[in-house]
């Protein structure tokens, strides 16, 4: 490997004294463009990305709604109130060493159900964070969870997790989350999550939030 590396080094500042450049001195005539020229002359051979070295950017995307209506999973309403459902797909990412899901995997995917249950009604975390609408800056904390481990979902597999709310307080939110994989209950979590503020002071759930939350 170290002879090889030496002759072609050699080969290099060989051409470089007789005046040649690196693509005639490895058969590649100058005059075949470059694949950055080709980019720019060909919108077919363009990537999606805007690269740093002078490449058009590519068009703005749409926003979630727009474009990817159903990324934040769907609402719908019915006699017990309001619930959402997210689908997920599980990758090798979620997996462990047996090729099943990963405890915690089932953590981080009720925790998007809940973020995106808060989005599609209008009070996502930024909004929260950001105190959207003249509101104190908080955001929801987890208080307790208990957990249900049912059954195991396996790679590649497209699972739905469904939140509806079980019960509200002044100041705290009760969410049921289910982990669905067709007619299989997989795993089940009770959430309590408490609204408090940027000082850590606990708040009362506003009216219009609580009003959405309860499927009015």
């Amino acid at each position: 490997m170290f002879a090889w590396a030496t002759a072609w080094t050699g080969l290099i500042q060989i051409a470089a004294r007789v005046g040649c450049s690196r693509h005639q001195a490895t058969g590649v005539p100058d005059e075949w463009p470059s694949r950055r020229e080709t980019f720019r002359q060909n919108p077919a051979y363009r990537p999606a990305g805007d690269f740093a070295h002078g490449l058009e950017a590519r068009p703005e995307m749409p926003t979630d709604a727009q474009g990817w209506p159903d990324l934040a999973g769907r609402l719908a309403t019915d006699a017990a109130g309001r619930w959402h459902v997210l689908p997920v797909r599980v990758y090798f990412e979620d997996t462990d060493f047996s090729g099943l899901v990963y405890h915690a995997s089932y953590v981080r995917f009720c925790e998007r159900g809940r973020s995106d249950f808060l989005r599609l009604l209008g009070n996502d975390h930024r909004a929260l964070i950001d105190g959207a609408g003249g509101r104190e800056p908080a955001a929801f904390v987890v208080r307790r969870m208990t957990l249900e481990f049912l059954k195991p979902a396996r790679i590649d597999e497209v699972l739905e997790v469904t939140t509806a709310v079980h019960e509200m307080t002044a100041a705290t939110l009760v969410l049921d989350q289910v982990v669905t994989r067709g007619p299989d209950r997989l795993f089940e979590a009770q959430v309590t999550v408490v609204l408090v503020s940027r000082s850590g002071k606990v708040l009362r759930i506003a009216e219009g939030l609580r009003r959405v939350l309860g499927g009015s």
